[in-house]
């Protein structure tokens, strides 16, 4: 897969995740623990189905895989956070549609097993990244706290109301915000890898 479309993968799985879950930053960890365990199995099972010649049915046991990962981290969810799990709701399947766009999509051609696995990880790796810096802008900015995991619960911390009260901040909490927040990301991003290239 060349870059352009590297990047354009990128940015695919980036939105599935941002536009869906909820803008606090310990929802979006959550999600990224999940989505970047998916993109490894995912990835390590393919290689199984190839060893095991059973491409004709590659879809379904992925799809199956995805699926029954994802019932199993709710269910984990449920215990460790449940406040979490319940707002979370469905959106908590939407990493499942960035690891098919990472995985399944972009992988016509298997590589071996580590250069898959490490070159996989580290495509999750910068969907990870980007979607942490969206979802903590979106904290700090869009609801002036910020939101960290805890046992049974969320721990929150307020800012200064003044960061709180930003009607103009408030805007990236919204979904229109959110996409635009990320467009423009990449945007510099591509900006700043054309730059060094040259």
């Amino acid at each position: 897969m060349t870059n352009f479309n590297k990047v354009f993968s990128c940015m695919a799985a980036t939105l599935a995740i941002t536009l869906a879950v909820p803008g606090r930053l310990a929802f979006g960890l959550f999600v990224l623990v999940h989505f970047n365990f998916l993109i490894v199995i995912t990835t390590l099972l393919m290689h199984c189905i190839r060893f095991l010649k059973l491409e004709s049915i590659r879809v379904g046991i992925l799809a199956l895989e995805i699926i029954a990962l994802t019932i199993l981290f709710k269910q984990l969810l449920i215990i460790f956070c449940p406040v979490a799990a319940l707002t979370l709701g469905f959106s908590i399947y939407m990493p499942s549609i960035s690891a098919v766009i990472l995985t399944i999509i972009s992988s016509k051609n298997l590589q071996s097993l580590k250069e898959d696995v490490f070159g996989k990880f580290k495509e999750a790796l910068n969907v990870s990244i980007f979607c942490f810096i969206i979802f903590f802008i979106k904290d700090i900015f869009g609801f002036g706290t910020i939101t960290l995991p805890f046992w049974k619960n969320l721990l929150v911390i307020n800012l200064p109301v003044l960061i709180k009260n930003a009607s103009v901040s408030a805007f990236l909490a919204t979904i229109p915000g959110t996409l635009g927040l990320t467009v423009i990301m990449f945007f510099l991003y591509l900006k700043i890898k054309e730059k060094n290239n040259a």
